[in-house]
């Protein structure tokens, strides 16, 4: 049964930078603010995105120095490890929701966990408890793109990619987007065989020329294979616990393998959940 909980100035769906700027911001103005989240509180960068990506591609940058750096000044072996990376990454993001919470609860500012959907224009449910508010502010984010390819349910998302355990030695990124590159890097560090496929003519479409053209030189004398105008048609789980990819290019079909496959073919609005229609917002597609 639905119960009625409480009724705010202010409900804030999201609990990352946006929302959380928004909540304190309202609740300085002494309004009443509920702020919810379906996961951990602090949203994607902390956690998820810019904080924990920059801690590993900042120390495999450290360590890429050293190794260029040998011979006129810096002296002895050098080793780059996934798993001291994680565990120092981890000692940034496993405080994050805790702390990002009892901040949100210091400014008075009601908490709830779970999945927001509208009922209507000032009302959602969280669980079995219905809140109304006078404003509601949508702030959920991004997460990665759908992608139309047989088989996407074996990607890999750079959310999850942060989590994992161990990295095998083949590693093959669908999308040429700057997450795509900032990892491929890292991870042809620590010595994997990586792979990039991306589907236009041009990585990091949105960029210079140039740049980019520049940043697929650096990325390729990093030992990284990078494919442009590749179109992923379908992937398929191997018995060997690996995958295989077939791809086309230039009108001709290709096969790719690798023992892991990570989406890097962008993010979209993170909204499916929310049931937008009820609130009287219309979305394109």
């Amino acid at each position: 049964m639905e119960n009625m909980t409480g009724t705010y100035d202010l409900i804030v769906i999201g609990t990352g930078s946006a929302g959380g700027t928004a909540a304190k911001a309202a609740r300085k103005k002494g309004w009443e603010v509920a702020i919810i989240d379906e996961r951990p509180y602090g949203g994607t960068c902390p956690q998820r995105g810019c904080d924990p990506k920059k801690v590993l591609v900042g120390i495999s940058e450290i360590y890429d120095d050293a190794k260029r750096t040998q011979g006129i000044g810096i002296q002895g072996e050098v080793n780059l490890s996934w798993n001291d990376l994680k565990a120092f990454k981890e000692t940034f993001t496993d405080p994050v929701p805790e702390q990002v919470e009892d901040s949100f609860k210091k400014s008075g500012i009601m908490t709830y966990h779970g999945i927001a959907t509208f009922i209507d224009a000032n009302q959602v449910q969280v669980g079995d408890q219905v809140l109304r508010g006078n404003k509601i502010v949508i702030a959920t984010g991004a997460k990665p793109s759908n992608l139309p390819i047989e088989g996407a349910e074996h990607l890999v998302t750079s959310d999850d990619f942060f989590e994992l355990e161990d990295l095998p030695d083949r590693i093959l990124f669908v999308g040429g987007g700057y997450i795509t590159f900032e990892f491929a890097h890292l991870c042809a560090r620590l010595g994997k065989d990586v792979i990039i496929l991306h589907r236009g003519r041009h990585v990091l479409e949105s960029f210079d020329h140039e740049i980019t053209n520049k940043l697929i030189e650096i990325t390729k004398d990093l030992g990284v294979d990078v494919h442009v105008g590749t179109d992923v048609l379908s992937i398929q789980e191997r018995n060997d616990g690996g995958y295989k990819l077939n791809v086309k290019k230039f009108d001709h079909e290709h096969e790719f393998n690798a023992d892991l496959v990570i989406h890097g073919a962008g993010r979209t609005p993170n909204v499916e959940q929310l049931n937008l229609g009820k609130a009287g917002i219309v979305t394109s597609e």
